[in-house]
């Protein structure tokens, strides 16, 4: 599922399309972290403290990032039984080895908290790393991270952790090349999807050894991937040909089926096996519904506004959107929504761009010809749009091919300092970070969405 992130490196094709052997990566030290300050579990300020449920259930948990809040509802009846206000970012929570864990991607760290009672039992650093994804189980809890400030066509620092759940402390970074940024457990192994410089590959992880195996023939794909896994079978989808669903050998990695989602319109954004089913989520909000064992779609209906992720637990299926503020309970054999329920804030969506009247203090330009308006000016609060969570590369010149400098994280702000220029249909932006203060080009969006947003 999406969301929730060594001595073989990643094969590399990104930018330069070359594959990378482990010998092309420098050693890079793994940054010293410490010990993370474990304390007694006292419940915190601005929490409501979890309500007991029936003994067979478990609460779902899970984030709201325009309210910062981590959020616990009944399964069954979607009533929240639990909140607790954060300081920072919440990309995801998982609970799994003895804790509740939350990813905060503003302060680059992870949260373990008491899920009795919310009260923290350790505040671990993952500094200078940024992060991704999260995943928790077998013995461990995995973070994708990558190292920021890798120029493009250049190996990256990046891959993933593991943060023992025992010391609340993480391991030695397990170098991919691309930071993981999605997850899946099937078979004792972790599955990840890793993506960088507009490839992504797919590979599983033993977690006893931290070996990584990369499938062969079918391991690389163009854009991004989305992938769960289930016994014997791994389930791709890629936002390259959005509108099929890749069934591939989880041993061999051979191609078992492609299977064509008619009347898909949107991209593939996250993926799910739950009640018997596979389950594909686009980022217009639509849903699909595949029989695994006929291969073939037997629904596709709207859900959400936008897309979201996917969430499974007490045999039932959620979906979570940031943008709608809302949960949604999917009813698995009318292939309907079956409940809504408000989780707070909404994450702003692309409203109407406004004419090129809109700058104020640069001289008059046309828009890039076949291309998008512009909703920004010089002088300007920006952000970066916080879903879908993926940051926004800043480059040393206006176009795809320059080296990157670094990357803007979601939600993170910036001053607007020059532009617009338009490069290949894009429109780019100079622009410093208010948080790092480090400065470069960026692109306000593409034709599909915007990933820049006015503050």
């Amino acid at each position: 599922m999406r969301y929730v992130r060594l001595t073989l490196l990643l094969v590399v094709l990104l930018a330069a399309c070359v594959p990378a052997s482990p010998s092309d990566t420098p050693p890079h030290p793994t940054p010293t972290v410490a010990l993370a300050t474990v304390s007694a579990a006292a419940p915190p300020l601005m929490a409501t403290l979890p309500q007991p449920l029936p003994a067979d259930l478990e609460p779902m948990w899970l984030t709201n990032w325009r309210d910062s809040t981590l959020l616990a509802y009944d399964p069954v009846l979607l009533e929240q039984v639990a909140s607790l206000a954060l300081d920072g970012m919440p990309l995801d929570a998982a609970v799994g080895e003895g804790g509740l864990w939350v990813l905060d991607s503003a302060r680059s760290r992870l949260l373990r908290l008491d899920p009795a009672n919310l009260g923290l039992v350790a505040d671990i650093p993952l500094v200078p790393y940024q992060v991704s994804a999260l995943a928790v189980g077998l013995g461990g809890v995995w973070v994708g991270v990558q190292q920021p400030g890798i120029e493009a066509g250049r190996p990256a620092v990046a891959g993933l952790l593991r943060v023992d759940p025992l010391t609340n402390t993480p391991g030695e970074l397990v170098q991919i090349g691309a930071p993981a940024v999605d997850f899946s457990i099937a078979d004792g192994r972790l599955w990840l999807v890793a993506s960088r410089e507009g490839f992504s590959a797919l590979a599983s992880l033993d977690p006893g050894t931290l070996a990584l195996d990369y499938l062969d023939r079918y391991g690389t794909w163009y854009d991004l991937s989305v992938a769960t896994a289930d016994a014997g079978s791994l389930w791709v989808a890629n936002t390259y040909n959005g509108a099929k669903l890749y069934r591939l050998d989880a041993q061999s990695g051979d191609l078992l089926a492609t299977i064509e989602i008619e009347g898909a319109a949107g991209k593939p954004y996250d993926l799910a096996v739950a009640a018997g089913s596979v389950w594909l989520l686009f980022d217009d909000g639509m849903l699909a519904h595949i029989d695994p064992q006929r291969e073939e779609v037997l629904a596709l209906f709207p859900v959400s506004n936008r897309g979201g992720s996917l969430r499974v637990g007490e045999g039932q299926l959620w979906v979570l959107s940031q943008y709608d503020g809302a949960i949604y309970r999917i009813d698995p054999y009318d292939n309907r929504v079956s409940m809504l329920v408000a989780t707070g804030g909404r994450v702003p969506t692309p409203t109407p761009a406004p004419t090129a009247t809109a700058y104020a203090l640069e001289p008059p330009r046309l828009p890039c010809q076949g291309a998008y308006e512009t909703r920004l000016k010089v002088g300007m609060t920006a952000s970066v749009v916080r879903e879908p969570p993926i940051p926004n590369r800043m480059r040393s010149e206006p176009r795809v091919g320059a080296d990157a400098v670094g990357l803007l994280q979601p939600g993170e702000k910036m001053t607007i300092l020059k532009g617009p220029e338009c490069v290949d249909d894009w429109i780019w932006w100079q622009v410093q970070s208010l948080s790092t203060g480090l400065v470069g080009w960026t692109a306000e969006g593409d034709q599909d969405a915007y990933w820049l947003e006015p503050e």
